[in-house]
């Protein structure tokens, strides 16, 4: 259960501070229209983000991107618990309130940032600092104190870029895991969730899968659900309808072709599958995702 010891509104700012003794109760289907920005303070956790584990430890952070399904868990049973300080930001609404010149939309720094850093010992104290700063100025609620928070918003975002670029971690590093080289579960299910998301658009079993990656079809479903929060099924739906997202964002394919080419071919199941997972229909995304932003 996360005790919360800090939590903020601003218009497109949530903060909150927060400390887990026990395992995340994330459900499989996670994830946010908004940013989300979380500092590690103490301890350790694992973060499932689409495809990929990321070992977020003290002395890092982690940008999760709209709409990427994630899920938090212990790094071993029984580990200690951890304490973080979180972000969750609405891009467009920051970008309309505050923007530099020559700098990045919040929202383009995201898709070009995302993912996990791990600051040096200056900025890391650095980034304490700018948090209690954060911690004070939110309360007071004046115009003044708003636009110092968004200022100190925009300084953390930077730190995180310098820190992203000085140890950038490229996507090989987690995609090259092999059975042989590393017994750990976590780097074995991720292997798995990369064969997946590659072949999410081509029908293939449970059986197909686990044999490919000699696995037992019960130990394979019974594992991947424990440490993604999702059964393989709801996983390869959840990247089917993301391809989908893409193809209906970026194309002009009709529904009925984007159903078959993301491998639902019915379009009636492709429209009940995206509306469980997107909370809107198909037709209805498109149109939305084309609107002219403000």
């Amino acid at each position: 259960m996360l005790e919360v010891t800090y939590s903020q509104v601003l218009p497109g700012i949530f903060a909150e501070e927060g400390i887990r003794n026990s395992d995340s109760s994330m459900s499989g289907y996670h994830f946010h229209k908004g940013l989300e920005f979380l500092f590690m303070l103490e301890g350790e956790r694992y973060y499932f983000v689409d495809q990929y584990f990321h070992h977020l430890q003290k002395g890092m952070a982690i940008l999760i991107n709209a709409n990427q399904f994630h899920k938090a868990s212990m790094v071993t049973s029984g580990s200690p618990g951890h304490r973080r300080f979180l972000l969750q930001l609405d891009a467009d609404m920051l970008d309309k309130s505050f923007s530099l010149p020559d700098y990045p939309s919040i929202r383009e720094y995201a898709n070009h940032y995302q993912g996990t850093a791990t600051f040096s010992e200056k900025d890391w104290c650095h980034v304490l600092y700018l948090i209690e700063m954060l911690k004070e100025e939110m309360p007071l609620q004046t115009a003044e104190s708003n636009s110092l928070s968004l200022m100190i918003v925009r300084e953390l975002l930077t730190l995180f870029m310098r820190a992203r670029k000085n140890n950038r971690i490229s996507e090989s590093d987690y995609v090259n895991f092999s059975r042989e080289a590393s017994p750990n579960i976590y780097h074995r299910i991720q292997a798995v969730t990369v064969y997946l998301r590659s072949n999410c658009c081509r029908t293939c079993t449970v059986d197909e899968i686990a044999g490919h990656f000699y696995f037992s079809r019960s130990y394979l479903s019974r594992v991947f659900k424990v440490v993604t929060g999702y059964t393989i099924i709801e996983y390869k739906m959840v990247c089917q309808v993301q391809k989908s997202c893409e193809l209906l964002e970026k194309t002009d394919l009709s529904i009925t072709e984007v159903a078959a080419q993301t491998g639902f071919g019915n379009i009636t199941y492709f429209e009940r599958i995206f509306r469980r997972i997107k909370h809107t229909t198909p037709l209805k995304y498109r149109k939305q995702s084309r609107l002219p932003q403000l």
